[in-house]
């Protein structure tokens, strides 16, 4: 599952997803995905390259095997045989998903491989796992993905003109969630942010279990704090990412998050503020 955050990155990333799912010890299908009409209703400029440095980067046609050429499959014979199949309930079942898992997170190798390629032969960042930005020595570092990336990336440049440690990172790949990479980017930061725009707060739960990781290994985590924002095309402002993380500061100063999960609207209103009803982000229906 990639997660793109504009046009030319959902271009450079359906490339090489067909060289990574096709790899032997792959074999699985992928989602690229991005923020709805605000990438697909708008008008962007894409970098392709010519047709003959594709087709040389993308892995010849000849790796389907016979049996997994379905367009020259006759169907009519093979469901005539399906009532004398073998089942996939029980222990065979339990194999073919142990197989699929298997294969997820051999991917992420791949990915960096194919990745890396990518980057040298099309001079393109939209690659890897995970991309970083001025991570190093940052005390607050802002975790999200797809088209929020951007505004985020541009207030860190702002902020650290004024001498402000801060960072952030991008997922480019959910699946295989790149727990190893992103805890390598902020394990030295005091504070890392997520910015989930979706309602099941992906990117916070499974940064919170990368995180708790690193107590098995006796090291201290940084501290967590997740907003909800922009669900449904609301607006993500300047305003609104500046509150965050003067919110964000606010809790080192203070050695402990507050509100450790809250959903933010416009200008870094609650969503108490705009709906007029009370909501607790433990609980899972607005007022109840």
């Amino acid at each position: 599952m990639f997660y793109c955050e504009d046009s030319q990155d959902i271009f450079d990333t359906i490339l090489q997803v067909y060289k990574i799912m096709e790899q032997e010890k792959v074999l699985l299908p992928a989602i690229v995905g991005y923020d709805g009409w605000e990438t697909s209703h708008a008008s962007a400029r894409v970098d392709i390259p010519d047709q003959a440095s594709i087709d040389a980067f993308l892995p010849a046609p000849d790796f389907i095997k016979p049996e997994k050429d379905y367009l020259a499959v006759n169907w009519k014979e093979r469901c005539s045989q399906r009532r004398y199949q073998q089942g996939v309930g029980g222990p065979l079942f339990m194999d073919i998903r142990h197989s699929q898992k298997k294969a997820e997170a051999d991917s992420a190798i791949i990915i960096e491989e194919v990745g890396e390629e990518y980057k040298k032969t099309f001079n393109s960042r939209h690659t890897g796992l995970i991309e970083s930005h001025k991570c190093e020595d940052a005390e607050l570092i802002l975790v999200t993905m797809g088209i929020v990336y951007p505004s985020i990336k541009f207030m860190v440049n702002a902020l650290r003109l004024k001498g402000i440690k801060i960072g952030c990172v991008k997922i480019r790949t959910f699946r295989p969630f790149p727990s190893a990479q992103i805890i390598k980017a902020v394990e030295n930061a005091k504070l890392v942010v997520t910015l989930d725009r979706n309602s099941i707060t992906a990117i916070f739960s499974e940064l919170s279990v990368a995180l708790y990781s690193l107590l098995n290994q006796k090291k201290q985590p940084p501290m967590l704090m997740g907003k909800t924002i922009g669900v449904g095309g609301a607006p993500i402002t300047l305003d609104l990412i500046t509150n965050i993380i003067e919110e964000g500061f606010e809790n080192i100063k203070q050695g402990m998050v507050k509100k450790e999960m809250e959903w933010i609207g416009e200008e870094g209103m609650t969503v108490k503020n705009f709906l007029g009803v009370d909501y607790d982000p433990s609980r899972h229906a607005l007022g109840e």
